[in-house]
């Protein structure tokens, strides 16, 4: 089984005027702990990690019961499949570059363990950075360290992150509906359909784009159907149950039976919620049916 770690980045809670969000923190930690699956490394002497859970500025008398009553839970939750380290007795950082210009480091201390984490302990992780570093370009953090170069992978606000990065980590579900992951989605087509009206309507780029995002949170990988109904992008959901397509018109998805007769099933928004009439008689179904096909 593949073990899923996240990282931490120093922006989650200390912005670039030094000011500690302890409300963002828990926020994120809420997203991380109740959809994905992974754990959390700590290294002594990082805010994370327990040792300075009782020190400044964690202890800070207004955030104190926060952080002990909602915080410390949640990160505990996520240290069980982590490892705290110790690097006291490691090369330390001689010289590091961050190559994304447009990165903000909020405080050097705790970028420097982490930097010497992923030289030292482990490179394979993904990094949530807080708001300071939402406007960054790319969805990738690279920095070269001791003339050691890496590429790692960068979350930002995780309901509208749409680099796939965490799409792996994203815990089991026995939701049995097409859209299993819709949860995740909502704020996701929330922004579409905003970016949808600031274009004067239809945009099938941007149904296309947020489509896709959309299907792979769900347990889609990409379908190419023999000779196709429409020309537009499909997608089989991983159990071969569902099939979906997205409608580039009106910016939902059609989504059809897996199995052999690949019949229509409805239509669905892009929150993965159903918006066909829910009482529609046999004759009424078979109708759309002759309409919405997968292959012609």
């Amino acid at each position: 089984m593949v073990e899923h770690k996240i990282m931490l980045s120093p922006c989650m809670i200390c912005d670039n005027t030094k000011m500690y969000n302890w409300m963002y923190l828990s926020n994120i930690l809420d997203f991380i702990c109740q959809y994905l699956d992974c754990g959390l490394d700590t290294i002594a002497g990082s805010f994370y990690h327990e040792d300075s859970w009782y020190t400044p500025p964690a202890c800070d008398v207004n955030m104190h019961a926060l952080f002990t009553t909602d915080i410390i839970p949640k990160l505990l939750k996520l240290l069980k499949k982590g490892t705290a380290y110790t690097l006291d007795d490691i090369e330390n950082i001689r010289d590091y570059q961050i190559l994304n210009s447009d990165f903000i480091v909020t405080d050097e201390k705790e970028m420097n363990l982490l930097l010497k984490y992923t030289l030292h302990v482990n490179k394979d992780y993904i990094l949530f950075v807080g708001k300071d570093n939402y406007e960054m370009c790319s969805d990738n953090l690279e920095v070269s360290i001791n003339e050691n170069n890496f590429i790692i992978p960068v979350v930002k606000d995780p309901y509208t992150e749409k680099s796939g990065h965490f799409d792996t980590f994203i815990k089991e579900t026995q939701n049995k509906d097409a859209f299993c992951n819709s949860d995740l989605c909502v704020q996701l087509d929330h922004e579409m359909k905003d970016l949808v009206k600031r274009s004067n309507g239809v945009n099938s780029s941007l149904y296309k784009k947020y489509g896709e995002i959309i299907a792979k949170r769900n347990g889609y990988k990409k379908y190419t159907p023999q000779n196709p109904y429409e020309d537009t992008k499909y997608f089989i959901r991983h159990d071969g149950k569902y099939i979906i397509s997205i409608d580039l018109l009106h910016g939902h998805f059609e989504v059809f039976e897996g199995n052999s007769k690949k019949q229509w099933v409805g239509e669905y928004n892009f929150s993965g919620k159903k918006i066909s009439p829910l009482n529609v008689t046999k004759k009424q179904l078979n109708a759309m049916r002759n309409t919405h096909k997968i292959e012609k």
